[in-house]
């Protein structure tokens, strides 16, 4: 009996998960309502407040994964090549993203920015996993000799993040999301956090 129970909530919570995903990919986050959301589901308001506490925390249920799942994609499918073409290749991927879509995603990228609690600690989570991930990429590229022997891959990395957060921030101020601005003002710097991390052959041979 509790198992079926439990089936039953499993199967309401899926159903205003689906609901929201639709309405904020659709019309995005100001124009969506919990009333809507319900109708759309086919339970009642008081069912949707249950399971999701705000409009705030389904938006953020609803994205947190597409974006983790995109973002860790858009590493995986680096193509071989040099560093730098490496990283503004994961730029344009990125960014391109959130061009596509940015009429759901502005607001949620808007506000995991600043917000706290325990989504607050997922999207730091997050983010660290994701310098963890970019790191991997700049010691490839230290043990290809690309860059220098020396090179704190981990402290290159968070340079890489911090210049693909100034143009997420950059480009979610601006509707719509659009790419090629953000690229303009990112790609020289990647391009030239590079250029200080080549090993002396390498700029020799440039």
């Amino acid at each position: 009996m509790g198992s079926k129970r439990q089936r039953g909530k499993q199967e309401t919570r899926r159903k205003i998960f689906e609901a929201a995903r639709a309405a904020f990919w659709e019309g995005g986050f100001e124009r969506a309502t919990m009333r809507d959301i319900a109708v759309q589901a086919g339970v009642g308001l008081g069912t949707v407040h249950l399971h999701f506490r705000d409009k705030s925390s389904l938006i953020h249920e609803v994205f947190y994964g597409e974006i983790e799942r995109k973002t860790f994609e858009a590493v995986a499918g680096i193509p071989e090549g040099p560093l730098e073409e490496q990283l503004v290749h994961l730029l344009n991927v990125e960014y391109g993203y959130y061009e596509e879509q940015h009429v759901a995603l502005t607001h949620v990228v808007k506000e995991s920015f600043f917000v706290s609690g325990d989504w607050g600690g997922k999207y730091e989570e997050q983010l660290w996993r994701y310098a963890a991930a970019v790191e991997k990429v700049f010691e490839a590229a230290r043990d290809r000799g690309e860059i220098r022997r020396g090179t704190d891959c981990g402290t290159a990395a968070m340079s890489y993040v911090s210049h693909y957060m100034i143009g997420l921030v950059m480009g979610v101020r601006e509707e719509p999301f659009d790419r090629e601005n953000v690229m303009k003002l990112v790609e020289p710097m990647v391009r030239m956090l590079v250029m200080g991390l080549r090993t002396q052959e390498v700029e020799h041979e440039s």
